[in-house]
């Protein structure tokens, strides 16, 4: 008498893989260290069974943007139209997130692409805080600009004079003269 067949193994790993497991995979590693090769070891997977969640390592720091954006998204709106008060713990917030993240600093300040939707969340986030505080449009895209410039690009600054043993060029000085000098009007 014939034994019965046992049943067929299924090939290859379970499925582990995620959107999320990823990016925390990428954040851990850094932009500097963020390479499909890298991320693929680090993960146990396969480099081709990356691509099937993510095409490229642009759409991997996009997805590294989404998650650093975020964690700063505010719950909250200005207290009484305090404004500045809300600025200031964003900036603190995007200071604190986007310095976590090895080489994320240096990377968001040169040329890339924006792969990142929590970026135009965020940007229509703060503009929509400035027309609420009573600026017209144009006045509001252009504090968003000055704001969101001055804190991303003092960010590699902090890194530089640390990896050459200087004191860190001082945030909260950055903060108080950007925040006094955006026109309320």
């Amino acid at each position: 008498m014939a034994m019965p067949l046992a049943p067929k193994p299924k090939r290859g790993r379970p499925a582990r893989l995620s959107r999320e497991v990823i990016a925390s995979a990428a954040l851990d590693l850094g932009v500097t260290g963020l390479s499909m090769n890298a991320l693929a070891e680090r993960l146990g997977v396969a480099k081709s069974s990356l691509y099937g969640w993510v095409s490229s390592r642009e759409e991997l720091l996009g997805l590294v943007s989404n998650v650093v954006i975020e964690r700063c998204l505010p719950d909250a709106e200005p207290v009484d139209g305090d404004w500045r008060t809300w600025l200031a713990e964003l900036a603190w917030c995007m200071r604190r997130e986007l310095l976590a993240v090895p080489g994320y600093a240096t990377y968001v300040t040169g040329p890339h692409e924006h792969r990142s939707d929590a970026f135009g969340k965020l940007r229509a986030r703060v503009i929509g805080v400035f027309e609420d505080a009573g600026l017209d449009h144009d006045i509001a895209v252009q504090n968003w600009y000055i704001f969101s410039r001055a804190v991303i690009n003092w960010l590699p600054l902090e890194q530089q004079a640390r990896e050459m043993g200087d004191p860190a060029p001082r945030f909260d000085l950055l903060l108080q003269v950007l925040l006094r000098g955006l026109p309320a009007s």
